[in-house]
């Protein structure tokens, strides 16, 4: 159950009579909760969430005797405000995000040939990186490499960009220790850093033939006539 906890509310909370322990989640203070025990005991409670376990952590504040709602509040807001650094060695590789988005996505919203032309795009502009963990990956590695790609290409740098955002985007969102990270694409977006592009006609122009052909796996270009 979740409610905005007030003293009333604590006070005429009940024990459970199907369970040995009932839960109320504050919704002003995200973690906080009362926990009411099938004695009537009651104690104020902070769970969350820690990196490297898939588990949520649950720790005891205090009894509502000794502690009062305020003083629980104020705990909670502590914790949230310095929380716990991610550990690399417990966040999934660039190459496992990959995988595993290319496995959820694949046959949905994502074709065999845009999941094809990714990979294409991270082995040939990122393949140092596919072995590292993402929380290794900083804005400032974005930043650089996405100049360095545009020296090759504008449409090939922002291309490389925009893979990249939607793998950290899913990985942020399917793996419980990234809860807390902020994806280090943000702030290529943040400064407005990606290069301008041309609106796409329904045709190519002459001069970008050569380009998006050369852009294109192998597997996707048509056998030379000899």
């Amino acid at each position: 159950m979740k409610t905005k906890l007030t003293v009333a509310k604590v006070a005429s909370a009940k024990p459970p009579t199907d369970k040995n322990q009932d839960f109320i989640w504050d919704t002003q203070a995200k973690g906080l909760g009362l926990r009411i025990t099938q004695n009537g005991v009651k104690s104020y409670v902070y769970q969350h969430r820690v990196p490297g376990k898939r588990s949520p952590v649950r720790e005891t504040l205090g009894g509502i005797n000794k502690l009062t709602l305020e003083d629980a509040r104020n705990k909670v807001y502590s914790k949230i405000l310095t929380p716990q650094p991610i550990e690399k060695n417990s966040a999934p590789t660039l190459q496992k995000v990959f995988d595993d988005y290319k496995g959820h996505k694949e046959g949905k919203t994502l074709s065999k040939t845009t999941a094809t032309q990714y990979e294409y795009f991270l082995k040939k502009y990122t393949k140092d990186w596919l072995e590292k963990t993402i929380t290794a990956i900083t804005p400032d590695m974005v930043v650089t490499r996405h100049a360095d790609i545009g020296n090759q290409g504008h449409y090939s740098a922002n291309a490389v960009y925009r893979i990249l955002r939607a793998l950290m985007n899913y990985a942020k969102a399917a793996y419980d220790d990234l809860e807390d990270w902020t994806p280090p694409v943000f702030r290529l977006a943040k400064i407005h850093g990606l290069y301008p592009e041309k609106r796409r006609q329904t045709l190519l122009r002459g001069s970008e033939i050569g380009h998006f052909y050369n852009e294109l796996p192998p597997k996707f270009r048509l056998p030379r006539v000899t």
